[in-house]
């Protein structure tokens, strides 16, 4: 399974599946093959405090999840439940955030989003294309995704400001220990030269934990309901 916020945390606070769109109920289909058996989609695949997450959209962040971060490898071989749950949690997420970032009066402006648009054709060209095609080369919902991911980013950033994360150099040094142990008789690079790597993966690691740790708070203010898979619950079901 895949680690719920995975896909959230993309590009340092970016929300990567950040792209609530509006787009109209016709034309895709309600039942997706999956390795011999059918999933069923209902209309509404969730709803966060009364508003649906429609199965358009839904299926749309799975695309946007397809297209921007796996390999052509992993997503063939990745089983579509995996990929559907996880988009899902990630789309819960997402949902919390955006509405505690309007809650606290976060804005962004044309020119921010405007400058968002040439940093990632410029920087991530590719990520760009990937984006573009699973939108159907909408430049207009490209620049919806990328407000919103503004304007999280900058709600994180807010409630972050009094507690920055930071990674020792006595937390790196354990890991690249462990690291050497792990490759027993095979040599590492020295440490100097991984040393900034390391670090920014276990910043990673803990923006995710810390992410997933605020959104758990969050969600006790917010009304969720998982209406897909049909019987089950989720981990971000408000109880």
């Amino acid at each position: 399974m895949m680690q719920p916020m995975r896909l959230l945390l993309q590009y340092k606070w970016w929300v990567a599946l950040a792209m609530l769109v509006i787009v109209g109920a016709a034309g895709l289909l309600a039942w997706w093959w999956v390795k011999g058996s059918r999933i069923s989609l209902p209309e509404e695949v969730a709803r966060i405090d009364g508003q649906p997450i429609r199965r358009e959209v839904f299926l749309q962040h799975v695309r946007l999840a397809r297209a921007s971060y796996f390999p052509a490898e992993a997503a063939a071989s990745l089983p579509e439940e995996v990929l559907y749950t996880a988009v899902l949690e990630d789309l819960i997420a997402y949902y919390i955030l955006l509405a505690e970032a309007r809650k606290a009066s976060i804005t962004v402006s044309e020119k921010e989003v405007q400058g968002a648009m040439a940093s990632l054709q410029h920087q991530h060209p590719q990520r760009y294309i990937a984006l573009l095609r699973a939108l159907e080369n909408d430049e207009g919902q490209l620049r919806e995704l990328l407000r919103r991911d503004l304007l999280i980013r900058r709600y994180l950033d807010e409630v972050f400001k009094d507690d920055p994360i930071v990674v020792t150099d006595e937390e790196v040094a354990a890991v690249y220990d462990l690291l050497r142990q792990k490759q027993g008789g095979n040599q590492l690079p020295p440490l100097e030269t991984v040393r900034e790597t390391i670090r920014e993966t276990l910043r990673q690691e803990k923006v995710q934990e810390r992410v997933r740790q605020l959104v758990a708070r969050l969600q006790r203010n917010h009304t969720i309901e998982v209406l897909w898979p049909a019987g089950t619950s989720s981990p971000a079901t408000a109880s």
